[in-house]
This record gives C-alpha cells, structure tokens and sequence, in this order.
C-alpha cells in the first residue's frame, strides 16, 4: 500500500497527524523521543521504544501475531468453515457462562456478493481453545451485519451493535440483553440521527461510553448506553480506512485498528490490509504509516496462507478492563492472493470477496503474543507446560520444548525447574517440536535498551556443573547434531551464531558473556571466548555460605542491563542480588559493537543445566577438579522479567596508547583488566582501527 512501509522502519516512521485534518509530518529521528513516537503503544527510554505486549517494533508499531494450528483451525477458521457458509468478520465475548461467544454476519443464501439483503447477525458459542465454533441462534434476521459486542462494565448488559433493521427493528445501531443469549431489545436512542455506519464501541476507564461512525470517521460518547450521545471530534481518516475498533490501553490512551483497502491491480504489489490511528485524548489522533498486521498467517507446521483480503478486524481480550489485546479476529476472502486477482470486480484482490463465484469468506482468529489460551493445541500433540514472562508489567504466555521429562513448570507458570543434561527453547505456541526450523516458533527478544532479569536456585550445583540461561541467534540454517536447529557461539551441535550468556554458573563462579560472530557465521567467526563479566572464582563476592556477599546456598536474582544510546549498544551491566546486597559488573567495550545487530534483530532465550570434568574455565579457584557425578538433579529459574534498562553513563571504551586513537588488539579492547595487562590506557570516546 502506498502509504505505508509494510514493516517498521529502523529510521523511525511517518505519521499523519490529525487535529481536524490530516496533515503529513515526516519524523526521520533514529528512536524516540515521547511516547508518541512509540505509538503510544509503550514508553520512550533513552531514546529507545520499549513496547507494551503485544507490540514491537522501533516504533511498537507491529502487532507480534503468532502462528495458527491448522489441525484446529483449518485455513485459520473459527467460523464459515465447517460448515460451509459465508461469515463476516465477528467480536469475540470470552468465557461467559463457561464457553467463548461469537457474534457473526452471516449469509442466509449465497456468498457476501448478496449481503446487503442476505446477512444476519448471528450468535454462536464454542471456544477458542478448541477453534471451532457453533451456531446457536439468529439474533437479528437479514439484513444485520457487522455485530460489536461489549458489555457494560456497571450494569453487565451487552450491547450488540450493528447496521441494519432486521426483524423489522427499530434500531440499526444496537439493540441490548441482560443475557448473552438474549432476547435482544432494539436501542431507544443513536448518534448521528440513527445514521452510524459500521460502529464500533468501547468503554473509557472513566465509564464513560464511546462509539466511532461513519465507518471511522467520527466520535461520539454518552454517559450511559440508553442515554443521548454526543459528537466528540470527526476523524476524518485517510482514504481507503474502514471497519475500525476502538479500545483504550492502560494509560488511558485511545487506539482504532481499521481495515485498509487499495483498488489496484496484483501487478502492482501494493496491497493493504491494516491501519492503527492513536490518541492521548481522543481528540487530537495520529495515523501511523506502520501497518500493523498484513494478509498472511503462519501456520505451525511452518506452512502460510495469504489472503486477497483481510477485513473487519476485531481484537479480543483476556484481561477484565480490555486493555491488552491478545487476539485478532477478522474476515478472509478464499480467494488466494496472486495473478488471478486481476480478473475480479474492479481488476482488485481486495474486490474478489464480492466478484461472482469467488465470494465466499469466512471468518478467523490469529492469536497475538501473551494469549494464554495454552490448551489450543489437539489432544494429539505434545502438551509442555506455559512459561509466564513479566514483559513491561504484563505477563506473556510462552511455551518449552523441553528434551524428555527432565522439566517442569511450577507457581502458575513463574519457575522452570531443569533437570541434568537437559536444553529447553522459549517457543510461542504450545506443542511446537524442538526441530523447527521456523523464526516465528521461537519467542525472539530484542535486548537493546532492555534488562532481562531471573531469579536463580542453584539447588547445590558446584564444580562440574553449569546452570545457563542465554541467548542465541537460532534458528539455524541447517539441523545439527541433536536434529534441531540449534546453534551457538562455540558451534556446539555443529551450528554457529552468535551467542549472549546472560547466565553461567555453579555456586563457586557466575559468568556473563558477549559473544559475537563476524559473518558469514560459522566456527572461524565467532569470537569463542567473548568478554566476559565474572564473580566468584576465589574472591568474597560470589560463592558458598555466609561468608561471601552473595551466598549461592539461597537464591539470588540476576540482571542483564543492555544499555544503549539511541540504538547504540554503549555497556552490558550484569548485577547479581540477595536481600539488600548487590554486586554488579559492567562490560563497556567497543567489542560489543560486533553484537549489536544480533542483539537488537531477537534472539532466542535458552535455558541448559550439564556438566563436564573440564569446567576449570568456570569454577577454578577454587574447585580443583570437577566430579559431574555430584550435580544435583535440577536446578530453577523463575520470576523472569524483561523491561527498560535503567539509566546509566556508561559509553565503549577501548585500549589506546595513542591519544584516543584504538588500538587492533582484540585482547586488549575487551576489558580494562586486559587493557591494562597490555600496557595500555582504557578511553573513550575511541576510534576503532
């Protein structure tokens, strides 16, 4: 689409901005510098935008949509599938008297060509679990279309919104129950003068009722939903924008996700699917240029599907104030993608839903990071247990592909207990195998600007054991030696990456490393050793009993600050807690610039517990050998957290003996210890020769 990049731009993004009128204002900054700049969608810190679930991007401009199970959701359906029908779009009203609630358009005959005269809102109830749901009964007869429902947070009633007076009603706008089930009784009053197309509503944190028109280009509110409504500001959205729903997020913010439509040709290659205007007080709104979803949805099995069109999008929420969205449903043309689109109505894909012959559509769900339905996988599949993340004061639901029955999940999903010789990865969607090879399977974090934080029970593993939680780039290219797509900085399986161990430790020494690799990745590229923050190993800071500042026979917490200036790695500060004691080191050499792209892209978070008669790089002083045979059979991560670095000075540093010119020795610029040992001095600001 035209006006928009298709994905969010590391040069920040273009907005329009709206008081009465668009009006275009270029914003080509490197990060941000308010809140706006991250679409409102989460914080600005340091120049850097730290994104509230489900969002990312430079800009939290992308919704991070997770892959569908076609063996629950053929062709990503909930709805118009099986059977076949044709649906529209349709609002999900979650867990209501044990089951999940969907309310429809649906043809009585035909495809949506005939919708003016043949569609009816219909109510239907299941679960998303599962994927598949029932039609229960017919709540307004033809011609209803476009049903919104919500609930009123006071009087619990629903409110059914729409267009169209089936059953003869006297209201096109909303008709309301006490039950989800009905009978629904037609509105006494509307805005507009009964005129609001295509509405959509939602509740404000302040309860007041809010209700966008005219397709997405006016506000309205009323005190109450029996009450007169009001015209707040028109919208005035770009062209092409409809089909909105409003909600507001935890600051109070407003947001409208809207369908976008272009009418050109597929030779073009210029589709649109998705626009996201913000507001901080529903008066003066931005639209973004970044869409937020597009036409494909990815499967688990590693296989897509892309859709000519993709409309009426409605989000769904788990949380009582409907304030994180955590999934999308929306309606899909069967019509795939592609040449043939040029022979539809108007010589557009997005026109196919309506061209004869080609106008069946259904209706699907796409679940979005920190969706918690965790049982959505078929009983035929491995079931591992959710990981719960604090992500910026949410939880996100995550899943473990562990190897055997050597993990378990404990405390509602908060600790992860990991048996010996036993490698887990962060997955998004339940039962998903360790051997994927897709980037989408595996929770991916980008760290720039952002501390990751666990709390660690090392459960008396001492010399010859290892308890690691990192990072690294995989998926690899290739399966290795476990037949999974593992890789690392030490190539261990036979694939390379590079590799962030935020933790390696017994409880005689604690590492944290930085390795980078040049590409092409591969043994000879990456730096197999990295610079490396240590405790332990002989001094009083790290190690067994009362008498060291952190007593590893207690659990303690472990933070990994990847500070930045704008985008730019400056320092990795690693501090280690216990009650109210705290020690910390801080890496701050120009060497973490080899790191920073691998770092910012996503990498995925591993967790390992193994041993080896060889760890002396690790533990030595003071074990003096290493007996594998005595590690203990688990250890636990648990409480695990990612959100904003704290603030810090720090800046890269090198080794100089020439002004501030850097010197070429990789040994020398990895830490003012082996700076120092090379005779040289530790600055900064350097010149890197």
């Amino acid at each position: 689409c035209a006006m928009f990049s298709g994905h969010d731009r590391a040069g920040g993004m273009q907005l329009w901005v709206l008081v009465v009128s668009a009006v275009a204002i270029p914003n080509d900054a490197i990060g941000c510098s308010t809140a706006m700049d991250c679409s409102l969608n989460g914080e600005c810190d340091a120049g850097v935008c730290q994104c509230d679930v489900p969002w990312h991007g430079v800009s939290c401009g992308l919704l991070e949509v997770l892959p569908v199970n076609k063996m629950a959701q053929p062709g990503a359906s909930i709805y118009g599938w099986d059977p076949n029908v044709s649906s529209w779009g349709g609002t999900v009203v979650p867990a209501v008297d044990g089951e999940d609630h969907l309310f429809v358009a649906q043809m009585r005959t035909g495809g949506l060509l005939g919708w003016g005269t043949q569609s009816e809102c219909v109510h239907a109830a299941g679960s998303l679990v599962t994927g598949k749901f029932t039609k229960r009964d017919v709540v307004l007869t033809n011609e209803c279309h476009g049903p919104v429902v919500i609930q009123d947070p006071t009087t619990h009633e629903f409110l059914m919104f729409h267009i169209g007076n089936g059953n003869g009603s006297s209201s096109s706008f909303m008709h309301h129950s006490a039950s989800i089930t009905g009978p629904w009784t037609p509105a006494k009053t509307s805005p507009s003068s009964g005129h609001c197309n295509m509405p959509t509503a939602a509740y404000h944190p302040n309860g007041t009722l809010f209700v966008v028109c005219g397709n997405g280009r006016s506000l309205f509110s009323a005190k109450q939903w029996d009450k007169e409504w009001s015209l707040v500001t028109p919208l005035n959205c770009p062209r092409g924008w409809e089909d909105p729903t409003l909600w507001f997020d935890k600051r109070g913010n407003w947001h409208i996700i809207y369908h976008v439509y272009a009418l050109r040709p597929y030779a073009a290659h210029d589709e649109c699917y998705s626009g996201h205007a913000f507001s901080p007080d529903g008066k003066t709104w931005t639209f973004s240029d970044v869409e937020p979803f597009g036409g494909v949805i990815n499967f688990t099995d590693g296989t897509f599907q892309a859709f000519s069109t993709r409309e009426r999008p409605q989000l769904i929420f788990q949380d009582p104030r409907k304030q994180a969205p955590v999934g999308l449903t929306s309606a899909v043309s069967s019509q795939p993608i592609g040449p043939s689109c040029d022979s539809c109505h108007e010589g557009a894909c997005s026109q196919c839903k309506i061209t004869p012959g080609r106008d069946w559509t259904y209706t699907v769900f796409q679940p979005l990071a920190g969706y918690v339905g965790d049982e959505r996988m078929t009983s035929g599949l491995p079931q591992y247990p959710a990981l719960v993340i604090d992500e910026n004061g949410t939880s996100a639901a995550y899943f473990l592909t562990p190897e055997g029955q050597n993990v378990g999940v404990h405390d509602n999903g908060a600790a992860v207990e990991i048996g010996f010789n036993s490698r887990i990865y962060v997955m998004r969607t339940r039962g998903m195998p360790r051997s994927s090879s897709s980037r989408s399977d595996f929770r991916e974090f980008s760290l720039l600007g952002k501390e990751i934080s666990v709390t660690v029970d090392l459960n008396s593993a001492s010399c010859g054991c290892n308890a690691a939680f990192y990072m690294t780039s995989m998926p690899a290219l290739k399966p290795g030696a476990a037949n999974d797509f593992y890789c690392d900085a030490n190539s261990v399986g036979g694939n390379s990456c590079p590799e962030i161990d935020l933790i390696e430790a017994n409880q005689n020494a604690l590492h944290s490393t930085v390795h980078a690799c040049k590409q092409p990745w591969n043994e000879s590229s990456c730096d197999k050793g990295g610079i490396v923050s240590k405790f332990g190993q002989g001094t009083k800071d790290f190690g067994i009993g009362p008498g060291f500042a952190i007593d590893t026979t207690k659990p303690f917490r472990v933070s990994n600050a990847f500070h930045t200036t704008g985008i730019t790695l400056e320092a990795v500060t690693t501090t280690i807690s216990q009650g109210s004691v705290t020690i910390n080191s801080t890496l701050d050499s120009i060497l973490l610039g080899r790191a920073q792209d691998a770092i910012g892209s996503g990498m995925v978070l591993v967790m390992s517990y193994w041993g080896a008669s060889s760890m002396g790089w690790l533990d030595s002083p003071p074990c003096a050998s290493d007996p594998v045979g005595q590690c203990p059979a688990s250890i636990t991560f648990s409480q695990i957290s990612v959100g904003p670095a704290p603030p810090s000075t720090a800046v890269r540093h090198c080794c100089s003996w020439n002004a501030n010119v850097c010197g070429p020795s990789d040994y020398c610029n990895g830490s003012a210890d082996n700076c120092k040992g090379c005779g040289g001095k530790w600055v900064a600001p350097g010149l890197y020769v």
